[in-house]
């Protein structure tokens, strides 16, 4: 769309998602249309996945995916048996689930994905669906389910948001929460931050917070690095 202005380009945009709406997604039969406005949240899918969101027995599922992989280009392959939703279509849906679906139904969908994710242990996934829920709670323990194991320093960075906008009184609940805090006030160079989440540490009892005080002091302010988070990993599993 080299040469055209914003204006254009978003009526262009419109025009695409309306040929797709009228010509392709119409055509559906309706448990397909609303087989796919249940499944446009979710960034991969398997055929498990399809099942349990659907409610439908695993042999169903695997038709309907193939049925899907069969709908021209709307699914791209991930490997291992995952599928995400290709670009355009993915905000095609996007869309589509904000025309047509309620608020309670997208509530009850999310409360069924944290729930999925949950059981296979995808803290990461279900804490997604845990935030859009506001559950503050369930937030705060999937994080520091996620914050128990071993992560990269790319991960950890990924969650500052979650961290930072939980209130705090729950992340004052959990220890690892806390340090989480004043390593990321570390790597961002807030030295009042970083100490006023060490003295929430030194508030709690000395045999569950020790080892964190002990690392947390001696970090230098903006001195994190991915080499050290991984050190961190070994003293706090």
């Amino acid at each position: 769309m080299d040469g055209y202005g914003r204006q254009e380009k978003e009526q262009c945009l419109e025009d695409v998602f309306f040929w797709i709406d009228i010509r392709f997604f119409r055509s559906l039969k309706t448990e397909e249309q609303n087989a796919l406005l249940s499944l446009a949240c979710f960034e991969e899918l398997t055929e498990e996945l399809v099942g349990t969101i659907l409610d439908i027995p695993a042999e169903e599922a695997r038709t309907l995916v193939k049925r899907f992989q069969n709908k021209g280009s709307i699914l791209e392959e991930c490997g291992g048996g995952r599928w995400r939703f290709a670009g355009l279509f993915r905000q095609f849906l996007a869309r589509m689930v904000g025309k047509y679906m309620a608020s309670e139904q997208l509530h009850q969908l999310y409360q069924r994905a944290m729930v999925y994710y949950e059981g296979k242990e995808e803290y990461g996934a279900a804490l997604r669906f845990a935030e859009l829920l506001k559950l503050n709670d369930r937030v705060a323990e999937f994080l520091d389910r996620i914050l128990a194991r071993p992560i990269s320093y790319e991960t950890f960075l990924s969650l500052e948001e979650y961290c930072l906008s939980l209130p705090m009184t729950w992340r004052k609940e959990y220890p690892r929460l806390i340090m989480a805090g004043a390593m990321l006030e570390c790597i961002a160079g807030n030295r009042e931050g970083y100490e006023e989440y060490v003295k929430l540490l030194e508030r709690r009892e000395a045999k569950e917070t020790g080892e964190m005080l002990l690392i947390l002091k001696m970090l230098g302010t903006g001195s994190m690095t991915p080499e050290l988070l991984s050190e961190i990993w070994k003293h706090t599993e």
